[in-house]
């Protein structure tokens, strides 16, 4: 008898111990799968009211709040999906790098929360399996608890998500009705999704979120319609529409400065309305809580400066403006430039090069030409932002070659950095029939006929790219085998952090440039792979100065060879000194 009793003991021991078991690995396996998805769901419990209409709200609730998630995330989706295709800057990997156009998670149902026993076998066990679920809980799966007054008109909505991230939100509503609670819990989960990363997020209630997503939309739109009409004389102007929504937009991004992407609307919104000065201001801000590691820092500091220069030059007397645009076409000072000029070993007597021809895309202020020996090989009305930036990429070639021909193929074009294509191909074919011999190239998006023009052009002069400013590989990188790929370095040869690169890629100086502002007549630093591209192509020129019978792919192998093996930086002596041996042991190929 006792060992049957024995027996039967060990078997009850058992069987606890394996449903233990077995509730425990279904758990992780919920919560795990949980983890893995979207956010979703657990427990909503209604408090302050009568628990008839309590409990008839709490089981309402969630199907309301899915579907609130769904028409939130999915407009917002759209429009980032939209914005992602249209931010194809210098490279399409930086649209790819962008966190601003990550795809918010959208739940397909909703996940109830996992129930714990309270006994086992007759075993209390309750007390241990709630404290392994709370230790062990996913930090998506929101339990909600809506908290009413007592006149049972306002509520405050509680979120809160147990595990190690943790997650915890509250949002008053004065109106207790049960749409407006779903909205409210929607648009705070939705921003917890869209705003991960952030200290401290406190979602912004319906009232605020609403418009910004409304904004987000209509921004998308308006630039996916613009941005469809190659000729900028065809292109609808939104700038009344833009004011409108200035007026709602730049409140909330005053009231919630610490949102990154709301500070990018507002001032994305502020620009294209006309009110730089605004515009500046959202700039700082979202440049102030981003990242020095985040690839989008250096690029914020580059808007920063055109904003800050572009205001400065609004207010001065246009003789002012004149004469500061004609000190951008002044070499830098000596003191100023030595350090780059060592960085990529220009020889101290460099070759005689006044008869070699440096080709970019984009005019430079007409003013800055003055000390410059140049040419314009097609004219166009283009954006003031083209003409800096080309300006800019002049001066910076000019630190490694200054004497060199420029020349220039105009483009009309909303901004540096991207043109419509057609545009852009309008641009190269007017490089393509001169006798230019350098290319130095920055623009996007990068397409298949894009890639492929600049293949043809490099058999007929040294093509030089910027890699491009997304963090990532180069969408350049297909033509590795025949082109220069520009990757930025700072000033102790470190890949910078925004750089993309390439298996090919070589290196050139690209963090803290001078260059003089054509807005202010001062010096002011600029970062990027352009800056790159411009030293390099000043480096190819003067190979090709010193051995003018040699081919661009020549110039090309010797540039890349001679790049140090350490950070890949170019040695313009290096560089000089294989390119001379190259054409003495093969003489028959030059």
């Amino acid at each position: 008898m006792r060992e049957v009793l024995g027996f039967l003991i060990f078997l009850g021991i058992g069987v606890i111990i394996a449903a233990a078991v077995f509730w425990y690995v279904t758990t992780v396996i919920q919560w795990w799968r949980a983890n893995s998805g979207p956010p979703s769901l657990g427990s909503v419990t209604v408090l302050g009211l009568p628990d008839v209409q309590a409990k008839a709200l709490a089981e309402g609730l969630p199907a309301i709040i899915l579907s609130e998630l769904r028409r939130l995330g999915e407009r917002t989706n759209k429009a980032k999906q939209q914005l992602r295709e249209l931010a194809q800057t210098p490279t399409q990997q930086a649209g790819l790098q962008d966190a601003r156009f990550d795809q918010i998670p959208i739940p397909e149902s909703l996940k109830a929360d996992v129930a714990v026993p309270q006994q086992i076998g007759g075993v209390e066990v309750g007390w241990l399996l709630t404290w392994i679920k709370d230790l062990l809980a996913p930090t998506n799966v929101i339990n909600l608890t809506a908290s009413y007054e007592a006149d049972g008109k306002k509520a405050t909505l509680f979120g809160h998500a147990k595990g190690p991230a943790g997650y915890a939100f509250f949002v008053r509503d004065e109106t207790g009705l049960p749409h407006q609670i779903a909205q409210a819990a929607a648009a705070s989960i939705i921003q917890n999704e869209q705003r991960r990363g952030e200290i401290a997020v406190q979602p912004l209630p319906p009232s605020d979120y609403l418009p910004f997503v409304d904004a987000l939309s209509a921004y998308a739109t308006y630039e996916r319609v613009v941005r469809s009409h190659p000729d900028q004389l065809e292109r609808p102007n939104y700038k009344e529409q833009y004011n409108s929504q200035l007026k709602t937009i730049e409140k909330i991004a005053e009231a919630y400065s610490e949102w990154g992407e709301l500070q990018w609307l507002a001032a994305a919104i502020a620009e294209r309305a006309g009110d730089r000065k605004k515009a500046l201001v959202f700039t700082q801000n979202e440049h102030r809580i981003t990242p020095r590691d985040d690839p989008r820092y250096e690029r914020l500091a580059e808007r920063l400066k055109r904003l800050t220069e572009n205001s400065i030059a609004a207010a001065a007397p246009a003789d002012k403006r004149e004469n500061d645009r004609e000190k951008a076409g002044l070499l830098l000072d000596e003191h100023a430039v030595a350090p780059f000029r060592a960085l990529i070993s220009v020889p101290a007597s460099p070759p005689a090069h006044a008869k070699v021809r440096i080709a970019l895309v984009g005019q430079p202020w007409e003013q800055a030409l003055k000390a410059v020996q140049s040419r314009i090989l097609r004219d166009a009305k283009q954006h003031e932002s083209i003409s800096d930036y080309t300006t800019g990429l002049m001066q910076t070639a000019r630190i490694v070659a200054p004497d060199a021909m420029y020349e220039f193929a105009g483009v009309e074009g909303t901004g540096a950095g991207v043109l419509p294509p057609q545009e852009l191909l309008r641009g190269l074919e007017a490089i393509q029939q001169s006798d230019a011999q350098v290319l130095i190239f920055g623009y996007g998006p990068v397409n298949a006929s894009l890639l492929e023009f600049l293949r043809r052009l490099s058999e007929k002069m040294v093509v030089v790219v910027a890699a491009g400013n997304g963090g990532g590989r180069s969408s350049y990188a297909p033509l590795d085998d025949v082109v220069l790929v520009a990757s930025a370095a700072d000033s102790n040869g470190r890949r910078a952090n925004f750089s993309d690169t390439s298996p090919g890629s070589i290196s050139g100086p690209g963090v803290s440039i001078p260059t003089v502002s054509a807005a202010t007549g001062g010096i002011v630093p600029g970062s990027g792979t352009s800056y790159s591209a411009a030293f390099v192509g000043g480096a190819a020129a003067l190979l090709k100065a010193q051995y003018p019978t040699a081919k661009p792919a020549q110039i090309v192998v010797a540039l890349r060879d001679t790049a140090r093996q350490s950070d890949r930086m170019i040695d313009v002596t290096a560089a000089l000194r294989r390119l001379g041996e190259m054409l003495q042991a093969n003489p028959g190929t030059n």
